[in-house]
């Protein structure tokens, strides 16, 4: 999605929510760095279809490894 704090894009959640339902196989990687995540994307915290990466600062999403 391109760079800054992915959970700040106001259409995360539809964005998520339409891509799964597109596409049952698909996985997404969201980097964020925390602050938000009470806030955003509840419902997917716990789907394996969705990778979370949390960074502390300099950490980017081809440092992530499964």
């Amino acid at each position: 999605m391109g760079g800054g704090e992915s959970l700040t894009f106001s259409n995360l959640d539809y964005f998520v929510k339409t891509l799964l339902n597109k596409n049952s196989e698909l996985k997404i990687r969201i980097l964020t760095n925390g602050l938000l995540l009470n806030e955003k994307l509840p419902d997917y915290f716990f789907d394996k279809r969705i990778q979370w990466g949390i960074t502390l600062d300099g950490f980017y999403n081809k440092d992530l490894s499964n």
